[in-house]
């Protein structure tokens, strides 16, 4: 009895089908989806599991490709946000000045103006056939940061440039990167999930103050009010 069960045991697991071995690569699991799941993939060791189900099987492979573009996305979000730490360099440009809050308060509109011209214009601009998504992220940073050290060095004891470089150029030029943004999250790139990119993208909006306001506080406490 004790010989025909070594030899049958064998002979019974050797029509079951080895189970596959895959690595401990994760993706996401496209709408409709619960979780994540490993999917195969290189690497020097793995696991051996039980088949998937073949809904999911089918993940999409356009969601490794939105990666980056989401990322850029999130980082224009937060550089427009921190336009809103206005208000805590307000006493300091007081003093810096010598004017008051209400000839400060000018600034703040006229910036709130030219964000909503870039914003408005800012698509009429991307959309010349010569201009590359990259080289428009590019000239929207560079030249918001041109117009922010402007009005950092020149604007904090001479009114005139802080019109000029925090209001007109910064405040202008994060209004077209916003526009660039949404211009981004609906266009192919993330065909499907338009939405959704641009609900993650400008979440991170709202996420640019706070974020920017403790480095603002720093600055402020070391001396570098102006």
């Amino acid at each position: 009895l004790q010989t025909s069960r070594a030899t049958a045991l064998p002979s019974a697991l050797s029509g079951i089908k080895r189970p596959a071995r895959i690595s401990m690569a994760w993706a996401s699991v496209p709408p409709g989806g619960h979780g994540r799941v490993p999917v195969p993939a290189a690497a020097p060791w793995s696991l051996p599991v039980i088949g998937l189900p073949p809904a999911l099987k089918r993940l999409d492979p356009a969601l490794h490709r939105m990666l980056r573009p989401i990322l850029a996305c999130i980082m224009f979000s937060l550089l427009t946000g921190s336009f809103y730490v206005w208000s805590m360099l307000l006493p300091s440009l007081e003093t810096s000045l010598g004017v008051s809050r209400t000839s400060l308060s000018g600034v703040a509109s006229t910036a709130n103006v030219c964000f909503t011209l870039g914003t408005v214009f800012g698509p009429k601009l991307f959309s010349h056939p010569h201009l590359s998504i990259s080289g428009m992220a590019l000239f929207c940073g560079w030249a918001s940061t041109a117009g922010l050290l402007l009005a950092s060095v020149v604007g904090v004891h001479y009114l005139p440039a802080m019109y000029l470089g925090w209001a007109a150029i910064f405040a202008g030029l994060l209004g077209a990167a916003y526009s660039l943004t949404l211009k981004i999250t609906n266009s192919p790139i993330f065909k499907g999930y338009n939405g959704l990119a641009t609900g993650i993208a400008l979440s991170f909006r709202a996420l640019g103050a706070p974020i920017v306001s403790p480095m603002v506080v720093a600055a402020l406490a070391t001396g570098g009010g102006a």
